[in-house]
């Protein structure tokens, strides 16, 4: 992973200096961000701050209930700080990590773990699981038949 973080820093910056002079897409919270009730931004907004490039990955999913509920404590932690970031300001991450009393840059990357979720391992639906079994019984079907064939077991279902 060093490659990539290499890659990211060389493509991005956050330096302000740069920005002078540009048209900057700034993050505004719109209604749009508020949809079905949500009191928070649904995009996570603010980021939780970092002094270097990061890439956090999740925790792998566990039976096991100390290991849940450890998680899960770090989950809360996480919430409790994102209000923090959300509603003050900081002149470091040093500073925000020292007014968290988050001791360690180890400790701060379990709680971001905590919270991540990659979009793509929400997990799969019912309906695709379903379309998934039948393409692994008829691998040379095309996939808008296989579509065709779930559609018609749901029907004969109801």
């Amino acid at each position: 992973m060093p490659e990539t973080l290499n890659m990211v820093d060389t493509l991005l910056s956050m330096d302000a200096n740069l920005l002078q002079g540009l048209r900057t897409q700034m993050h505004v919270h719109t209604s749009t961000l508020y949809k079905k009730g949500r009191t928070k931004c649904r995009l996570n907004e603010p980021f939780m701050p970092s002094n270097e490039t990061r890439i956090v990955v999740p925790f792998s999913p566990t039976k096991d209930e100390a290991e849940k509920s450890y998680q899960e404590s770090l989950r809360l932690r996480y919430e409790q700080m994102h209000d923090i970031v959300d509603g003050s300001n900081f002149d470091s991450t040093d500073e925000f990590l020292e007014y968290c009393y988050v001791k360690s840059d180890r400790d701060y990357i379990e709680i971001l773990r905590a919270d991540y979720v990659n979009k793509a391992d929400r997990g799969t639906s019912d309906l695709q699981k379903s379309l998934m079994k039948i393409l692994e019984k008829n691998p040379k079907i095309e996939y808008s038949a296989a579509l065709r064939q779930l559609g018609k077991e749901m029907l004969e279902a109801v």
